[in-house]
């Protein structure tokens, strides 16, 4: 059955050249979650579409066609490009990442969408990266319905006690008193923290990284994420991710 949608808010996550004259563009869209089409002749002849579909510039994008593929029919401004550089660009890059290999094609994602136009908007600024990085992260797992029930072991079921400890599993937190010995532990107040989903309380609290790159890379499935190696440095040899 062909769809199209008219005028939808959306931002280009990553081009790539198709075919002869083409770019084949995965996008975030507010309705529509994440999308891939064609914009036909972009990389010849239309200079003001190649420009638009850069990442980091909010659009309204008209679409058309059938299947997992669309046809870009047009692209109009909605605000300013977002200009990034050096670290915050390398930031905005992993936000793209984590977008075009977690999220499903075509999964409605409008609060995900909100998260991450806040992020972009937000990179383009002073705001500290940690709470932008570790909020979205997580918005991108409830997005996925994969976010386990961080204030809830997993096996008992048991309320999770924020002076006690826990390890992690597929499914979520378990009890401490299951894990080897040297198993990594994760402190309750964490996982309650997780639970409220407070950005400034994450950031402040650095298991919050472990727990959630622990479910990420759960799902990338050992993809390598080049945004993380360009956030890899001297001074900070493990990163902000």
């Amino acid at each position: 059955m062909s769809s199209r949608a008219a005028l939808q808010r959306g931002f280009v996550l990553h081009a790539r050249a198709y075919r002869e004259t083409s770019l084949l563009v995965d996008c975030l869209t507010l309705e529509g979650g994440r999308v891939s089409m064609v914009a036909k002749g972009a990389r010849k002849g239309k200079a003001l579409q190649r420009r638009l579909l850069q990442p980091f510039t909010p659009l309204l994008l008209s679409y058309m066609g059938r299947g997992e593929l669309y046809t870009l029919t047009a692209v109009e401004e909605a605000g300013a490009l977002r200009r990034l550089a050096g670290e915050r660009l390398a930031c905005g890059l992993y936000l793209n990442e984590l977008v075009v290999h977690l999220l499903p094609r075509e999964e409605p994602a409008e609060e995900l969408f909100a998260y991450y136009s806040h992020a972009i908007e937000a990179l383009s600024t002073h705001h500290a990266l940690g709470p932008l990085l570790r909020r979205f992260e997580l918005s991108l797992l409830e997005a996925m319905g994969v976010a386990p029930s961080w204030a809830r072991e997993c096996s008992s079921g048991d309320a999770v006690l924020a002076e006690r400890q826990y390890g992690l599993c597929v499914d979520g937190p378990v009890a401490a008193s299951t894990l080897s010995t040297g198993a990594a532990r994760i402190d309750g107040s964490t996982l309650l923290a997780l639970a409220r989903g407070e950005p400034q309380e994450l950031a402040a609290l650095p298991q919050a990284k472990r727990v959630l790159r622990y479910f990420v890379d759960l799902h990338l499935g050992g993809r390598a994420l080049r945004s993380r190696e360009l956030l890899r440095g001297p001074a900070t040899p493990q990163g902000i991710v």
